[in-house]
C-alpha cells in the first residue's frame, strides 16, 4: 500500500512539474498585489523583546495563537535558560551561530544556514554564541510559547 501510495504521489508531482513549462516556456502564476511581500533588510521592523539583547519582528500570522512566521535577533552571548515550548519550533540561522542544547545531550552549534526543528515539551537551553549577533527565522503552525523549567 505505501509503495502504492508513493508512485501515485511521484507521478502526481511529475505530472504538475511537466505542466509547469509549455512550449520551452515558463508559465508563472499572477500574483495578487495584496499578497506580495518584499521586504528589504533595512526595513525590518523590530520590537524589543522582554530582555535587552533580545528583539522580533513578526512577518506574518500570530505567535500567540498561529501559524506565524517571524525574525528573532539576540545580541552573541544572549542565553534562554533551561526550558521548553508547548509545540514544535522550526528555524533557520540567518546569522550568527545558534547553540542548543537540549537536556541531557551535548549542545549543537549552528551556523548561519543551519536548520532545526525541536519537538514540543523538548527541555533545552538556547544561546547565541559570543561575537556576532544572531538573527533566526522561526515558523510554526500551533501557537508559541516559553515555559521555564526550574533546573533540579
Amino acid at each position: 500500500m505505501r509503495m502504492r501510495v508513493w508512485v501515485i504521489t511521484a507521478a502526481l508531482v511529475g505530472g504538475l512539474l511537466a505542466g509547469a513549462e509549455v512550449s520551452g516556456k515558463v508559465v508563472a502564476a499572477s500574483v495578487s498585489p495584496d499578497s506580495l511581500v518584499l521586504l528589504a533588510s533595512s526595513e525590518i521592523s523590530w520590537t524589543p523583546g522582554s530582555r535587552p539583547g533580545f528583539a522580533r519582528a513578526p512577518l506574518w500570522g500570530d505567535r500567540r495563537t498561529g501559524p506565524y512566521g517571524e525574525f528573532q535577533r539576540y545580541d552573541g552571548g544572549y542565553q534562554l535558560p533551561l526550558h521548553f515550548h508547548s509545540n514544535e519550533l522550526r528555524g533557520l540561522i540567518i546569522s550568527g551561530t545558534w547553540v542548543i542544547e537540549v537536556r541531557g545531550q551535548a549542545a549543537k552549534e549552528l551556523p548561519a544556514g543551519s536548520y532545526f526543528s525541536v519537538p514540543g515539551k523538548t527541555q533545552h537551553v538556547d544561546t547565541c554564541k559570543s561575537g556576532a549577533v544572531c538573527v533566526l527565522h522561526l515558523t510554526g503552525e500551533l501557537p508559541l510559547d516559553l515555559i521555564p523549567v526550574t533546573p533540579d
